[in-house]
């Protein structure tokens, strides 16, 4: 009877090590996240303020349609950061960034992203096909995007393909998103360049 006490005992004890153990795995780290940043300062180009334009619509590949940042580790590999995350779709981020980037290029605050309703009588569309938006920490961010620039009745001005590059200055989340900004502007401003040639003609 005595061992059958002890034999209970040590199943009890062991039964509450493990759920204590259970417990602590569940605890979590707290989720960061992150919104990409927009352009600021003036245009030294010019202002074209009677201007609209509308950005987008952005198709982005499955698997940058998460909440999670992704990181490249090689080629063909990348990784889903669990507690590192997009504040809001990354889709809709970019799209408004890149509206509020070109807004400053433009000097015009007449540049609007998808969708944008019966609202604006569009005079150039930009459409984009997002490839791949990603790096990784300490290295660099790639933006390989394919755009266009669309006239009223849909008439196709431009097409392009941007493969842009930007260092990550850091080796934390931070600096991966702000080099995913710069990257951002700098599609932006081969975007602002092609318009200006457009509206130009």
């Amino acid at each position: 009877m005595k061992d059958k006490t002890v034999s209970l005992k040590s199943l009890l004890l062991a039964m509450g090590m493990i759920m204590l153990i259970s417990g602590c795995g569940a605890v979590t780290s707290p989720s960061d996240f992150y919104m990409l940043k927009p352009l600021t300062g003036p245009s030294t180009e010019g202002a074209l303020k009677d201007l609209v334009v509308g950005v987008g619509p952005a198709t982005f590949p499955e698997y940058l349609n998460r909440p999670q940042l992704i990181t490249r580790e090689s080629p063909i590999k990348v990784r889903v950061n669990e507690f590192q995350r997009w504040a809001g779709p990354l889709q809709e981020d970019f799209l408004q960034v890149l509206a509020e980037d070109l807004s400053v290029l433009l000097e015009s605050d007449k540049v609007v992203s998808h969708p944008w309703g019966n609202y604006f009588s569009v005079a150039y569309k930009v459409p984009l096909d997002v490839q791949q938006f990603d790096g990784n920490t300490g290295e660099a961010v790639v933006l390989n995007v394919r755009w266009a620039i669309l006239g009223r009745d849909d008439k196709v001005l431009v097409t392009r393909k941007s493969v842009i590059k930007a260092e990550v200055k850091g080796a934390d989340y931070d600096a991966l998103v702000l080099a995913q900004s710069q990257a951002l502007v700098e599609l932006s401003k081969e975007i602002a360049g092609e318009i200006r040639k457009a509206a130009s003609r």
